[in-house]
């Protein structure tokens, strides 16, 4: 007879062969759980679980949503499954503030992370006050002059994509439970803008070196990962203090992370020594351009626990 593992385990195995829950492996969880389902009787109520966990939404106009998503909220609430994550895009035909409306048939109830892509248009709310993580996508240089009002307080993850954060140079702080944050191309010149000096920031990624690395690491006392991708290597070799004896990093940093698009052997240097004197781990990395475009953040977050 052959053997079989207890079925805590093999429940525990297939968690572990799903992808990391990040915005591009949305569909293939799905995919996935739809066949675990299938397998075995004794799998299906664990797989099925996770199907209606995240939403895909897309909204025509405002209040007005997607069919197939309509259908999902239903078989949800019928099924008494929690509804965790919506991934909501919004088309370019909603130009008007308020992209959410009193009688907006996506009841998404006490959500814990969204995903939005922006459009033209500008917004005046999330709709959620529950949320723990944002990413917001944008078309590139836009002004989210709206942002800072509607930001959950709550909130401990944020991801911007293709903003401008520089808003009259006022200082509007996201709140000091942010625990990562995320900036790919995003225009910012001073961390005071949207961080307070007592702000618990664990987890940093950014492909821009504005503020510079020096500025960036004595500014977060707490910082544990640290990851920048350097594409604009002049930008980054004008703005490096090579005139200091030593790196500073802080000691509470675990690992930091290093793209360059060519080799930088005085960073490496700097870096190697100053990760090894508190212990860090250092990652140091030469990419072409495409691939440090498509290098995805958001799984290197994931990576380190955030």
């Amino acid at each position: 007879m052959t053997p079989t593992l207890p079925l805590e385990l093999q429940l525990h195995i297939l968690q572990l062969a799903l992808p990391p829950l990040i915005r591009r492996n949305l569909d293939e969880r799905v995919r996935l759980c739809k066949a675990f389902s299938l397998v075995h009787r004794n799998w299906t109520k664990a797989a099925q679980y996770g199907l209606p966990e995240h939403l895909t939404v897309t909204y025509y106009k405002p209040a007005v949503l997607d069919t197939a998503a309509q259908d999902r909220i239903a078989a949800a609430k019928q099924g008494g499954w929690p509804l965790k994550r919506v991934d909501i895009w919004l088309s370019e035909s909603i130009t008007e503030t308020g992209w959410r409306k009193s009688d907006d048939a996506a009841d998404l109830g006490a959500l814990e992370e969204m995903w939005i892509t922006l459009s033209t248009g500008e917004f005046a709310s999330f709709g959620v006050t529950s949320l723990k993580r944002l990413h917001i996508q944008s078309e590139p240089g836009r002004y989210l002059w709206d942002l800072f009002k509607h930001v959950p307080g709550g909130l401990v993850y944020l991801a911007l994509h293709s903003v401008t954060l520089d808003i009259l140079g006022l200082a509007v702080p996201f709140g000091d439970n942010l625990d990562t944050l995320i900036l790919n191309n995003v225009d910012l010149d001073d961390w005071g803008l949207i961080l307070s000096s007592q702000n618990k920031l664990r987890v940093l990624c950014m492909n821009r070196d504005f503020p510079t690395f020096e500025e960036t690491i004595s500014f977060m006392p707490r910082l544990q990962h640290f990851a920048l991708t350097i594409e604009d290597v002049s930008t980054f070799l004008d703005n490096f203090p090579w005139e200091a004896e030593h790196l500073f990093i802080p000691p509470t940093l675990r690992s930091l992370t290093f793209l360059c698009t060519e080799d930088l052997p005085g960073l490496r240097h700097m870096a190697r020594e100053a990760c090894k004197a508190c212990g860090a781990g250092l990652r140091y990395r030469i990419l072409s351009p495409r691939g440090i475009e498509n290098w995805d953040m958001e799984e290197w977050a994931y990576s380190v626990g955030a």
